[in-house]
């Protein structure tokens, strides 16, 4: 069964187009877009399946234990199988008269492709971006599956001669969002799903989540 909504577009398997785009002037330093039906032209008789936005399957580990006055809590969360569509970076990555106002990576900013410095993960500056470079296609697809140390929790119970009539205290120290094993290039990964198919497996400048630390007290009477 297909998925509501997969990302359905351009291929881009290089660095320089070997046939002419329908609209645009490419250039060395654009992408090169498949022309998957051989007529010369690359347009949208050429757009294919790049990606899925649902993940194929989400897990989670939970712990929960104790040994004599120690307790420790935590949870692992993942999924795996997921494509997203990096818009953010595209924009990030990419140059043209329309976004002035939009921040460029610094990284782009200092490799971009020009005349003596070639590159074949950088982009050329583009003022006219007449190839069309930020529009979605795989150069901006990435894979989106990760595993991430959620939560955990370790707690100490101090002892009480007379539980019955004192106080039970409990010491504990914990962590969120500890870290996060990936190979998106994003802020958040987990950022890119939705409730809604139509939304899901696109980064449009998510805010990731904050990583927390904390410490308490917990007394019972």
């Amino acid at each position: 069964m297909r998925p509501v909504r997969r990302e359905s577009d351009f291929d881009s398997n290089g660095n320089y187009l070997h046939a002419m785009p329908s609209s645009g002037k490419p250039a060395p330093g654009d992408i090169m877009f498949a022309d998957l039906n051989r007529d010369g032209i690359i347009n949208d008789l050429d757009r294919t399946i790049i990606g899925k936005a649902i993940p194929d399957g989400m897990a989670s580990l939970i712990f929960n234990g104790t040994i004599r006055q120690f307790d420790l809590y935590f949870l692992l969360n993942g999924i795996w199988n997921f494509d997203i569509f990096n818009l953010q970076r595209s924009r990030l990555m990419s140059f043209d008269s329309q976004d002035m106002n939009h921040n460029k990576l610094a990284e782009y900013a200092k490799n971009y492709y020009r005349q003596g410095y070639p590159s074949s993960e950088y982009l050329r500056a583009d003022l006219n971006n007449s190839n069309l470079n930020d529009r979605i296609s795989t150069w901006w697809i990435e894979n989106g599956s990760y595993l991430r140390f959620k939560e955990i929790q370790l707690g100490y119970t101090l002892k009480t001669t007379a539980p019955e009539q004192n106080p039970t205290v409990r010491l504990y120290a914990s962590a969120s969002n500890l870290f996060t094993i990936t190979r998106y290039k994003g802020r958040d990964p987990e950022g890119a799903l939705s409730s809604s198919p139509l939304n899901s497996g696109i980064d449009n400048g998510i805010y990731p989540v904050p990583r927390f630390f904390g410490i308490g007290v917990q007394v019972r009477f």
